[in-house]
Formats: structure tokens, sequence, C-alpha cells
């Protein structure tokens, strides 16, 4: 709620936003960052998220965790990920067909 409340005091500014996230969301986050060797600042809540290894990323807990922390920290509405989610999956099929019938380059023929 406080957060909601910070975000919703911005407005539609990303800046105020970003500062008010970090204004709510940094007394939170120190301790544990703290806990996991990090410096407890702007700075370690950074390096934590930067050395989440990116395999880390594709396991099925923490990709549900990270959306559900998107969906509260960034105040996107669960339509807002669905759309994100079919887009995502629509590159990926693209990609996939692109990858199975590669164009096909002919060159002109010379009268």
């Amino acid at each position: 709620d406080k957060l909601h409340a910070a975000l919703a005091a911005a407005g539609d500014d990303p800046t105020k936003q970003m500062h008010a996230r970090h204004k709510v969301c940094l007394p939170i986050q120190r301790p544990i960052i703290q806990q996991l060797g990090f410096e407890p600042s702007l700075r370690g809540v950074q390096q934590s998220f930067g050395a989440l290894a990116d395999e880390l990323r594709y396991d099925p807990d923490i990709a549900t965790r990270i959306k559900t922390m998107s969906v509260l920290v960034e105040r996107r509405e669960p339509h807002e990920e669905r759309d994100m989610k079919k887009h995502a999956d629509s590159e990926a099929k693209r990609a996939q067909h692109a990858a199975k019938h590669p164009a096909v380059h002919v060159e002109p023929m010379e009268g």
C-alpha cells in the first residue's frame, strides 16, 4: 500500500516514480542484501540484481517470483504481464519458424 501510494503521488513522471520506489523499497532491501554480502545501499541492490545469474532467471520458481515482484513493484497490471508474455511467446515462435525455414535467396537471372 505504501508503494502504490508513493507511485500514485509521483504521477506519470518516471523519474519521480523511480525515486518513490527507492524511498519505499530500499529500507526493506538493505538488511536482506547486506546478509547476502552486498553493501546496504542502492548500489548494493543494483549489484545484487546483476549477480542473479541468467540460468537462475530461467528457473520456473524464480521466474514466477520475478513476475510477481514486477507486478507489485512496477505497478504492472496482470493484463500487461499477459500481453508481454504473448509478445515474447510470439517472438519465440517466429524465431523457431525462421530457424526451421531459412529464407531462400534467389539470384536474378542474367538475360
